[in-house]
């Protein structure tokens, strides 16, 4: 039986460049100038909450929303958070907003933040639907109508995009000296706070905030795993994103290549402006460090400016270092990934075996390495992504199946399989659950069938966004109303299958994630079934006792 209940939703809007259902995307920029959002529409209502912010010393601001009738909902639209990172607060740790007026009207989508096109085939410029701003730090909220007799759980969705856009931290020696590593990061935790201090005022219970992140957005959310305790968060569900890795190097020992090629770039050189370089880029235009970072990603790969990198601050090592010796916090979570992760991600064509040989050289240039991913990954389409096609190859070159089926594993399910594993070996075992989103695309999606059941597809589905939930006999509806319970009974309760009723259920049990038996659930249309998480099991474990880089030499593998 599924119940019908309610929680209070919260996007943050601070990470980067992506696409998903409600069509919003906003990362944190490297700065611009404004862009007029698409006006508001009329509402019928207009519902009004007070906030009582301490960085406002508590001063009462009134948040002025939309009743939304064809949803069920109220929402609050562009809450600043914090101070618009512009001028000289560009390339600094966020500061919690003042709100010098004593009301918001939350009645529109605030800015993207500046953003490069999303570089997947089949997904949608849609970066600036609502424009793009510099001016970008804003939460929405979403509550349920009417009065409920007690605080509700809130889900905090937190977006994906590959860190795309300056998100996390660039690694300079000037960046190190004025604190500005992993800024994105940053970004969450003030708008985590701002939670914390204010969701009361709309019905929320700050003692049960779960995290919900995809791709980027679920990496983040581990990242925030392995920090000290803050008491922020209750849980978490990370889909496609989970960071067992190896980060950028510490920032103030790192050679400071990605800052060099931005600052060559931008025409802020040290040799022209000396110790000025940095000060340069805070007053070089938006549209400008935009234009540098899109020539330093074509040549060197999208994250050699920025990514999440160890500041001995917020990220105290690297991601697998923090795993292996237990250093995270010991909260209940769901980390959860697609069947084809790598299909739409591997963006380059790979067609023979010495192309396959450079794609791998990207995260593991030594020869032996690459000679044991050759024989772990073997030119074979019937072993490849989309796993279970056959030898169909598509009308593509048989060497991509081999080259998605690596792509994914390396950055997805190996990183999701560590985290796991790292959680069960440091007292974790009845607090974690995983799953594996086999569906392909439903009839309708522009998505083409060598996508298989790809990146972010669970997504539509736990959205509603895959299938018409009025017509309750389709499998997919059914799947979709799957993924909402199953996640609705974790925000509520810490587990997917919420409080034991007596009685026949509909639901496939969901068993945790215990390393002896190491059980997921496998989502498919029309049957949900649970399996062992022993698929490539050697393949996998290679990247165990060699953690890939976050962040590739797109210079060696995919030039």
């Amino acid at each position: 039986m599924r119940a019908s209940r309610a929680v209070v939703f919260v996007l943050i809007p601070t990470l980067v460049a992506s696409w998903d259902i409600t069509n919003e995307v906003k990362q944190r920029p490297f700065g611009g100038p404004s862009v007029s959002p698409s006006p508001a529409k009329p509402f019928v209502a207009s519902p009004t909450v007070t906030i009582h912010p301490s960085s406002a010393s508590h001063r009462g601001i009134r948040v002025v929303g939309s009743h939304r009738s064809e949803i069920g909902y109220d929402s609050y639209l562009g809450i600043p958070f914090a101070e618009p990172p512009v001028g000289h607060l560009r390339f600094t740790h966020p500061k919690a907003n003042t709100y010098p007026d004593d009301t918001i009207l939350a009645q529109q989508w605030s800015p993207a933040c500046l953003q490069l096109p999303v570089p997947v085939e089949g997904i949608p410029d849609i970066g600036g639907q609502y424009g793009m701003s510099e001016d970008c730090l804003y939460l929405n909220v979403f509550t349920p109508q009417g009065k409920h007799e007690e605080p509700l759980p809130v889900m905090l969705w937190i977006y994906g995009g590959a860190f795309l856009a300056g998100t996390a931290s660039t690694v300079g020696r000037d960046f190190a000296d004025a604190g500005a590593a992993n800024l994105g990061l940053r970004d969450a935790e003030l708008a985590l706070q701002w939670v914390q201090e204010n969701i009361g005022a709309f019905g929320g219970d700050h003692s049960k905030v779960t995290l919900v992140g995809q791709s980027a957005g679920s990496d983040l959310i581990s990242l925030l795993y392995l920090q000290r305790d803050t008491g922020l968060f209750r849980s978490a569900i990370m889909m496609s994103g989970a960071q067992a890795t190896v980060l950028g190097g510490r920032t103030e020992e790192v050679p400071p290549m990605g800052y060099n090629l931005l600052l060559a770039a931008t025409g802020c050189s040290e040799r022209e402006f000396g110790e000025s370089a940095f000060e340069c880029l805070r007053r070089v235009p938006g549209e400008v460090l935009l234009e540098a970072e899109g020539k330093v990603a074509a040549t060197h790969g999208p994250n050699t400016i920025a990514s999440p990198s160890i500041d001995g601050d917020l990220i105290a090592d690297d991601a697998y270092k923090l795993l292996d010796h237990g250093r995270f916090q010991r909260r209940p979570f769901m980390a959860g990934s697609t069947a084809d992760e790598g299909t739409i991600l591997t963006w380059v064509n790979v067609t023979s075996d010495d192309e396959f040989r450079t794609f791998v050289a990207g995260w593991y240039p030594d020869k032996k390495d690459i000679s044991r991913i050759e024989k772990l990954y073997p030119n074979d389409p019937s072993l490849g992504s989309p796993f279970g096609s056959g030898n169909e190859t598509f009308g593509r070159p048989p060497q991509n199946k081999r080259a998605a089926a690596y792509t994914g594993d390396v950055i997805f399910q190996s990183p999701r399989r560590n985290f796991l594993r790292a959680a069960q070996a440091h007292g974790m075992k009845d607090h974690t659950w995983s799953w594996s989103s086999s569906q392909h695309a439903p009839p309708h999606f522009p998505m083409p069938p060598w996508a298989g059941a790809f990146h972010a597809i669970d997504i539509f589905y736990l959205f509603g966004t895959a299938a018409d939930l009025r017509d309750e006999e389709d499998p997919h509806t059914k799947l979709a109303f799957d993924y909402m319970t199953y996640w609705t009974n974790f925000i509520y309760h810490t587990d997917p299958n919420g409080v034991h009723v007596p009685g026949p259920s509909t639901q496939t049990f969901w068993p945790v994630y215990d390393g002896d038996h190491k059980r997921v659930l496998r989502f498919f249309p029309g049957y949900n079934s649970v399996i062992r998480d022993d698929f490539r099991e050697d393949a996998i474990a290679f990247f165990f006792d060699k953690p890939p880089s976050l962040v590739p030499d797109v210079r060696l593998g995919l030039a």
